[in-house]
């Protein structure tokens, strides 16, 4: 295994994305890279990088994105360098299946050690008909003032005191569900969803336009996040590792997903998964 991919402890977007392309050259990927407007944290420029290897009219596509959720693009980023650098060395894959890596999907969120893409949206909830498809949340503003303090000065025994009083008034699932769902009333607010398509997702879906082969006939997406459970979580037999899907546990999809990973796949549907 590869030493110093990404430093966890101290990670750095800069030093992730040249770890990733300085692996995909190493791979001789095609490459491909989409410069964003804003700068970085410290001036830098910000990047989403693409990087494919495989046939060159591939039947069948894995896509891995990282870092939808900005900050946790640096386990992705790892993640995926690891991947070019050495794991596709043991993989036998057949010869019509492509690999497509979208590495920092948000590198503003990565810069900015942020979950949050810019204009404080996250872009988990920002790709539907907008604002046909807004999600109610009324909910949210009866406890807006504790998720969103405009100070510091709350201990987290108060915050928990409080916490506790909505988890008996609606239940654990209804607490879980409010703060998750998405809102897309306060834009200073945590979990806000924008008022229309942000720049990221036109240049999201732009890549997958450009870049995704015409001959592609079946596609399967992963993508990287963070930040369920602890270090030592034993939520799965795969070191904490859970796939998760919208899809419902009656459907194919979730069904086919569990044929070829197992009990590691889990919908968002059900109380199995967030």
């Amino acid at each position: 295994m590869i030493e110093n991919v990404v430093s966890l402890k101290r990670p750095s977007y800069v030093r992730g994305r040249q770890s990733f392309l300085k692996a995909a050259e190493r791979r001789r990927a095609k490459i491909v890279s989409y410069a964003h407007e804003l700068r970085g944290r410290r001036d830098e420029e910000l990047a989403t990088d693409v990087c494919y290897v495989g046939p060159e009219d591939p039947e069948k596509l894995l896509v891995i994105s990282t870092a939808v959720h900005g900050v946790e693009g640096y386990a992705g980023c790892a993640i995926l360098t690891q991947l070019f650098a050495e794991q596709l060395d043991g993989l036998d894959l057949p010869p019509e299946v492509g690999i497509l890596a979208i590495n920092f999907v948000s590198p503003y969120g990565a810069s900015f050690a942020s979950r949050a893409d810019i204009g404080n949206i996250n872009l988990n909830r920002n790709f539907l008909k907008h604002p046909d498809d807004h999600i109610e949340n009324p909910e949210y503003a009866e406890i807006s003032w504790l998720i969103n303090p405009v100070d510091l000065d709350h201990s987290w025994a108060d915050g928990f005191k409080f916490f506790t009083k909505y988890r008996k008034k609606w239940g654990a699932r209804k607490v879980q569900e409010v703060l998750t769902r998405g809102q897309y009333v306060d834009e200073k607010g945590v979990e806000f969803g924008g008022f229309a398509e942000s720049p990221t997702n036109e240049l999201f879906r732009r890549i997958l336009r450009e870049n995704v082969p015409p001959s592609v006939r079946a596609c399967t997406c992963f993508d990287v996040h963070t930040g369920l459970g602890g270090e030592k979580d034993d939520r799965s037999a795969h070191h904490g590792v859970v796939l998760i899907t919208e899809f419902p546990e009656d459907s194919y999809h979730y069904r086919q997903g569990r044929r070829w990973f197992g009990k590691v796949v889990q919908s968002s549907l059900s109380d199995s998964a967030i």
